[in-house]
């Protein structure tokens, strides 16, 4: 799988983390700037260690159990992501 990866998954995940930052800072705005920064801030450095962490999982469940593994993977999480 990483040999697969390229510049535009960089970009990818590097415009996640703007578009993170940018709504937080758009939600938390109204609850202090501090709050809104040190929150900014801590998800912005948490977004790219989040996104290594996956890419290692879902290589080792590739590895382990192939593409269906990859895909009940992928359903597991966004329903943990959105319950």
């Amino acid at each position: 799988m990483f040999d697969k990866l390229n510049p535009m998954t960089a970009i990818g995940i590097l415009g996640a983390g703007i578009i993170f930052t940018i709504v937080t800072w758009k939600l938390v705005a109204n609850k202090g700037w501090i709050r809104g920064i040190a929150l900014s801030v801590g998800g912005a450095l948490a977004l790219p260690v989040i996104g290594l962490v996956a890419l290692f999982l879902i290589a080792a469940i590739e590895g382990t159990f192939g593409g269906l593994g990859v895909l009940v993977f992928s359903v597991f999480l966004i329903w943990w992501s959105y319950s």
